[in-house]
């Protein structure tokens, strides 16, 4: 199934530096981008922007609908929260939800919209009295909301700085979390910064100033007050203005801090903010201020800095000179780096630092000079993609008089070449050595090539000198996306992949990797294919790299003749590295883990450019390596032999049906029929295990070719799934999963594309080489299921669950006695085939449990759309998740009740919950796996000067694969339903378990899906303390393990904490409750006690008693309501009347709770008989509850 056709950039224009710097990667790139659009799929509103990633998928046609469903939701929802005053749960829920709508549609909303949106967050976030860890959500919705710059222009909307301003003095200044009145979130100031940055291109022309006004007084360069006034002046300070405005901007203030700071030759504290303030005022008015006569002071102080030792004596400051940051010492020579007077002093610069370059020239100044200097050519490249190639927008353009011209980036990179090129053979600093040659690489190819090149091929034949092979290797394919821009690269690559082939060093794993990431890179960069038939009228050079082309097959042979030897040559002894294998969380080392993603990645990419002929063979070869070799299944040969099958088949599934998936499967029931008695074995041999394992591996990525061998593959389940041998019961589940996965996911399936490679008429084949696409040239087919697929994925699940759950509901009710090994079978295989139709599973969000205290409504649509038409999967006429979790409740009852020893059993039972509660296609934890190794490949070949989503065909791919990946797994803020709440009950009933193991992956079942669920926690509460409160009555084992459970429970995960909750329900109910559990001698229970301790005191936030309503905001939630056809004054007065009714007992109802919790906590530590543990912990938890807002006379009257 082919997605619609994707509009393509064309030629942009330039814009301002600091933004570019501050603005997504992402961002669109062309000032024709929305016309363009218009006619490749008309939008129903005045968008602000979209991820183009979703037009690429096979129910697009659907998005659109389903974006303005959510909108309007939202809009609703979150205005009527605003005027009722219900700012949490309320607007704090609608808040996820609309950055949950902008991380799955972008800001795909009108102007309008998305400024009443940033102004609302703003009247929230300035509201007196409002909650610091609401301030920060608004906060941080604004940095979401405010991102892309380029979106709403300064006469579009306007942030007034001084309320802004004094909100982050009294977050930065405030005595009250000293004195512990006052506690704010973590990360609180770097997000109010972070908000500052983008606020101040809003301010009106009357801000500058009205700034310095007010901080002139404090101007004594001798006095900390001046650090202080300078670091706010740095922050607030409007520096992008038009040029005919610059009379209100930094005209009123340069030529005096400029003086100020020439004249003052020590090194004051507020010099660093300072030369902040000159490097962004630089950045963001390239061309419209001299700086010539400044240049030489501005290099002198640079060099001082940098701390140089010169002769045998190194001069001493006064104080550490860390005036020039990195940024500054990157922006403002870039800035400036158009005139004459600037490229002299840097050339000079670079002169007289080179030696400090050397590697035997090593000290405490190298880390710093490296991190100055080498970040210079990233900026560079920053200011030329927005000299060339930025849209048209607000910001304003650099002169053409001040734009650098490729003579003088020449002249730059002849400059800056030897210091990169002796930094790249340092110690510590070789990869931004790495980083700037890639930089200087793409900005001149001519200039860089040639002397990388030279050194290549030069160390290729010298053996001695390993590490320096390693570093220009990797400067080398850091550099390979710009080869073809060099006038003799491409007759390079075949004599590269010869010269590196070597690399590939079973006794040398970082030369393996580094020589991996080469030839990945060159295989998405060039079509592994001859360049046969090419035209009379090519050049005779070109005829000559066409002929080269001839040897891509013997190299793509060696060059998996190389992989296959490092696999048979990695360690198997699991022992030696125990402490790796925990790290990576599999039976790999560290080392491993890198050398198969790199792996991973290199063979993907060859088998979508490579020919038929060529695949045929390296499949053969494959086939013979998995075929004659036996590895252990959970060893790493087997895993990396297995993926680069897999991967393979996902690529080129017609060829690798009949040479590949046919021939293995033939293998393995060749081995079935060997061994008769295979079901009964307790050990199943290597050989078998192995040919099970790489056929259920390539089962999940056939696609419609495994129709065809449906019923063989039954045949082989029937004689496996149920196998004495748990690994080889295990593989038999995997490959279940497999057959129904690879039919009822939806993923995209044209890797290869033979039409890609078809050439224009008169079109040299070389032309193919380096190619970059628009996203208009990319075309997606999908694999969707239709309901023939459906039904046979049906018919398939209901064939081999039904003996499991018939068993199961046997052995729940007493019936049948089978023992624990044979339970955990049966769940194995429920697991593995439900985790195959999620996708196709639904919840039952119809019987969505109402919350006590929460009035806000739920959102019409949950869950995003994964397919076109959704149909669900039954299991004996009824939701199959229902039927899935009532068995595993009654098998739960009937282990915990009688048969407790049976822990592995309950582990499997904990993960069939899980799957049941959440899952709905892959796992999360496989997403964001992806995610990031798709950004890291993005990272290494993306096209940073240029336009925009110019890339490889590849990424486009794997983007829109992963886009759709996201929705599947989007579960964030759903709601509870009776049978999540069913699940979540006894989760924490074996979260509090007599058996350590069973506790353990309980917890963390309850963290996960609490995290995912709207208020969850708040269900489940009550039960979790019943069960601390029926602790003390447990005998002593029994009671320490119930204990330990309950208390883990409510200390929960990263920001899950019962204690951090901002909901006086429920810290009324916990606080006394901790303190009046019944404490053991057991060393783990005090640990626990003292995890509790630590929790409140390094992770605290103020919870506030009463809140009150914004008018303000609710004026800007009136625009909202106005831009929606509604009958706004009817639901405006009543949200309004209603919410400050409901908004008067909150607040009294909060009083009243805090009141009784803190006269409990007293009540309870004055009591004798408790212990010194309780004692403790209680007094820290009263520490934290002094608060202005109190009825200080009902608690003092229980203090007496």
């Amino acid at each position: 199934m082919e997605s619609p056709s994707v509009a393509k950039p064309a030629e942009v224009n330039r814009g301002n530096l600091m933004a570019g710097l501050i603005t997504d990667s992402d961002a669109e790139s062309d000032a024709n981008l929305e016309k363009r659009q218009a006619t490749a799929f008309q939008p129903v509103r005045d968008q602000q922007h979209e991820i183009i990633y979703n037009k690429y998928l096979p129910y697009s046609d659907k998005l659109e609908a389903e974006a303005a469903l959510w909108l309007e939701d939202i809009k609703l929802n979150l205005s009527k929260c605003v005027l009722a005053g219900d700012y949490r749960p309320g607007v704090f829920f609608w808040t996820t939800r609309l950055d949950s709508y902008i991380s799955l549609y972008g800001r795909q909303f009108s102007k309008e919209d998305h400024t009443n949106f940033i102004k609302l967050y703003f009247e929230l976030m300035l509201h007196p009295g409002m909650d610091p860890s609401l301030i920060q959500r608004w906060c941080r919705m604004i940095n979401t909301l405010m991102r892309k710059l380029e979106l709403i222009a300064p006469d579009s909307l306007s942030v007034e700085w001084k309320p802004i301003f004094k909100l982050y003095e009294l977050i930065e200044m405030s005595k009250d979390q000293f004195h512990g009145v006052l506690y704010w979130p973590d990360k609180m100031e770097e997000d109010m910064r972070e908000l500052i940055g983008y606020c101040r291109y809003y301010f009106p022309l009357s801000a500058t100033q009205e700034m310095l006004d007010e901080f002139r007084p404090m101007f004594c360069p001798f006095d900390d007050s001046m650090a202080r006034a300078m670091g706010y002046l740095a922050m607030f300070l409007p520096t992008m203005l038009k040029p005919t405005e610059a009379e209100h901007g930094y005209k009123l203030w340069l030529d005096e801090f400029l003086r100020l700071w020439l004249g003052f030759h020590g090194v004051p504290s507020w010099e660093a903010p300072m030369l902040q303030l000159f490097s962004r005022v630089a950045a963001e008015n390239i061309g419209y201020i001299p700086w010539d006569n400044y240049v030489s002071s501005i290099f002198t102080k640079f060099l001082r800095t940098l701390e140089l030792p010169v002769g045998k004596k190194q001069l001493q400051l006064v104080y550490s000179n860390e005036s020039f940051d990195d940024s500054s010492a990157v922006l403002w020579p870039v800035a400036m780096m158009h005139s004459e007077a600037c490229m002299v002093a840097l050339e000079r610069v670079f002169k007289s630092v080179e030696s400090y370059f050397h590697p035997s020239n090593y000290g405490n100044w190298t880390d710093k000079l490296s991190s100055t200097l080498m970040f210079i050519p990233s900026g560079l490249v920053a200011r030329l993609q927005l000299e060339r190639f930025r849209p048209r927008d607000w910001m304003p353009d650099i002169p053409a008089e001040a734009c650098l011209t490729d003579a003088q980036i020449r002249r730059f990179v002849r400059a800056f070449k030897p210091l990169a090129f002796l930094n790249l053979f340092s110690r510590a600093a070789a990869d931004e050595a790495v980083e700037a040659i890639k930089n200087m690489a793409l900005m001149a190819p001519d200039e860089i090539f040639p002397d990388l090149l030279e050194k290549f091929y030069a160390s290729v034949e010298t053996l001695t000198e390993p590490l320096r092979f390693q570093a220009i290797v990797s400067a080398l394919s850091a550099s390979l996306p710009y080869l073809f821009s060099y006038k003799e690269g491409k007759k390079n690559v075949v004599p590269l992949m010869l010269a590196m082939l070597p690399g590939i060093d079973s006794n040398d794993s970082r030369k393996t990797m580094a020589a991996l990431g080469f030839f990945s890179t060159i295989s998405v960069m060039v079509p592994l294919r001859p360049c046969f038939n090419v035209g009379e009228d090519l050049s005779e050079a070109d005829q000559e790299i066409c002929g080269t082309s001839a040897e891509f097959e013997d190299i793509l042979v060696q060059l998996l003749d190389r992989c296959l030897s490092i696999i048979d040559t990695f360690t198997v002894d699991s022992g030696a590295r125990t402490h790796e294998t925990k790290q990576t969380g599999t039976d790999m080392s560290l080392e491993e883990k890198m050398i198969k993603i790199r792996m991973d990645l290199l063979w993907i990419t060859v088998f979508t450019q490579t020919d038929d002929k060529t695949a045929e063979i390296l499949l053969e070869k494959l086939y013979k390596t998995a075929s004659t070799n036996i590895y252990p299944v959970q060893q790493v040969g087997s895993i990396a032999t297995s993926s680069m099958c897999v991967l393979a088949t996902r690529v080129r599934p017609d060829l690798a049906k009949p040479l590949l998936f046919h021939r293995l499967l033939k293998l393995l029931e060749l081995s079935l029929d060997e061994r008769p008695g295979i079901i009964e074995m307790s050990n199943a041999d290597d050989e078998f295990l192995w040919r099970l394992k790489i056929v259920g591996d390539v089962a999940a990525v056939t696609g419609r070719h495994i129709l065809e061998f449906i019923p063989r593959l039954k045949s082989v389940l029937t004689r496996t799934l149920l196998m004495q041998c748990p690994v080889g019961h295990r593989l038999a589940a995997v490959l279940s999963r497999s057959i129904i996965t690879t039919l009822l996911r939806t993923y995209p399936i044209n890797y290869y594309d033979p039409q890609f490679y078809v050439l224009p008429t008169g079109a040299s084949p070389l032309e193919q080489w380096g190619k970059l696409v628009y996203p208009a040239d990319v075309k997606v087919e999908w694999h969707v299921p239709d309901d023939e697929i459906i039904s046979l994925c049906s018919a398939f699940f209901e064939e081999f669950i039904a003996d499991p759950l018939e068993a199961l509901d046997q052995y729940a009710k007493g019936t049948l006695a089978i023992d624990d090994k044979k339970v955990q079978k049966h769940l194995h295989i429920i697991e593995a085939l439900f985790t195959a139709i999620s996708s196709h599973c639904g919840f039952d969000f119809e019987e969505a449990i109402p919350l006590e205290g929460a009035d806000f409504a739920y959102p019409k649509a949950d869950l995003p759309i994964i397919a076109r038409e959704q149909r669900e999967i039954l299991l004996q006429g009824q939701p199959v998740r229902t039927v899935l979790a009532e068995l595993l409740h009654r098998v739960a009852d009937r282990i915990v009740n009688g048969l407790q020893d049976e822990t592995k059993s309950l582990k499997s039972v904990l993960v069939v919950y899980k799957a049941v509660a959440m899952l709905r296609g892959p796992s999360a934890e496989d997403v964001v796996g992806h995610a990031q190794a798709l950004s890291l490949v993005k990272k290494e070949l993306d096209n940073r000067l240029g336009p925009k989503k110019h890339r490889f065909r590849l990424l486009f791919i794997e983007k829109a694969r992963l886009q759709h990946e996201v929705r599947t797994v989007f579960q964030k803020a759903s709601r509870v339903t009776k049978n999540r709440l069913n699940i979540l009950r006894y989760v924490v009933r074996l979260a509090v378990s007599r058996y350590k193991e069973v506790r353990s992956v309980a917890q963390t079942c309850f963290s996960s899906i609490v995290a995912m669920l709207q208020l969850s926690y708040r269900y489940i509460l009550d039960d979790i303390l019943a069960y601390l409160a029926a602790s003390k009555d447990k005998p002593d084992s029994d009671n320490d393990a119930q204990l330990k459970g309950c208390l883990f429970l409510l200390l929960g995960g990263k920001n899950l904490a019962y204690l951090l909750k901002h909901d006086w329900d429920t810290l009324r109910k916990v606080f006394p409750a901790v303190v009046r559990a019944q404490h053991s001698d057991n060393p783990t229970v005090s640990h626990v006690f003292d995890a509790l301790s630590d929790t409140i005191e390094t992770k605290f936030v103020t919870t506030g008693l009463t809140a009150t309503s914004s008018v303000p905001a609710n004026k800007v939630a009136g625009a909202i309501l106005g831009t929606m056809d509604l009958e706004l004054e009817v639901i405006f007065e009543h949200a309004l009347t209603f919410g400050m009714k409901k908004m008067e007992e909150r607040n009294a109802r909060n009083r009243a709770l805090y009141v009784d919790m803190v006269n409990e906590l007293v009540t309870l530590l004055s009591t004798p008989q408790i212990r010194l543990k309780n004692f403790v912990i209680g007094h820290v938890f009263l520490s934290y509850f002094s608060k202005f807002q109190t009825d200080r006379q009902a608690c003092r009257q229980t203090c007496r």
